[in-house]
C-alpha cells in the first residue's frame, strides 16, 4: 500500500477531532493542536515498523529539522516542558510517546479515552475535542489497519 493510499485511508476512516503533535526543538518539548489531518499528514513518512511488529509498512510522525522550527517559529506551537523534563516524566512501561500524550492531555485538562485504534476513538478529550496524540517518531497508521478498518 502507497502513502498516499494510507493518508487517505486514514483521513477518512480517522475518528478523532483533532491531533496535539509534539516535536523536540532546542532541547525542549512543543505542542501543536491542529483539526486538520491533511496538516498533521504533511509530516507523516512512510517507514516499517519494527521486527517485533511485523516490519508493517506505516505512517509515521517524522517532521524534519526544518520543518519542526517552522512549526515553532511560525505556526504558533506551545511550549510543553524541558525534554529533561520529558524524560523525568516516563513512567515505569512509558515511552516519550506515552509520556508526552499524558502531559499534553494533563496541560489541556483532559481526560484518558479507553485505548482504542484511531479508527474507533481517540487517546484523550478535552474539551469539545477528541485528540490523537502524535510524538515524534509515532505511528499514524499501518497499511494493514488501513486495510482492515476501510469504510469507503
Amino acid at each position: 500500500m502507497k502513502g498516499d493510499t494510507m493518508r487517505h485511508d486514514y483521513i477518512i476512516n480517522g475518528a478523532a477531532d483533532a491531533f496535539v503533535l509534539g516535536i523536540i526543538y532546542k532541547n525542549s518539548v512543543y505542542m501543536k493542536i491542529s483539526h486538520s489531518y491533511n496538516w498533521a499528514l504533511y509530516y507523516a513518512k512512510v517507514d516499517k515498523t519494527s521486527k517485533s511488529h511485523g516490519q508493517l509498512a506505516c505512517l509515521r510522525f517524522r517532521p524534519t529539522a526544518a520543518q519542526k522550527k517552522d512549526i515553532v517559529e511560525n505556526w504558533g506551537a506551545t511550549l510543553l516542558c524541558s525534554l529533561e523534563e520529558l524524560d523525568d516524566s516516563v513512567m515505569l512501561g512509558e515511552n516519550r510517546g506515552h509520556a508526552f500524550e499524558r502531559l499534553a492531555r494533563e496541560a489541556l485538562r483532559g481526560w484518558a479515552c479507553t485505548r482504542r485504534g484511531w479508527w474507533e476513538g481517540a487517546d484523550f478529550v478535552a474539551g469539545a475535542d477528541s485528540y490523537q496524540a502524535k510524538f515524534e517518531g509515532g505511528t499514524f497508521c499501518t497499511a494493514k489497519q488501513c486495510r482492515e478498518h476501510r469504510t469507503v
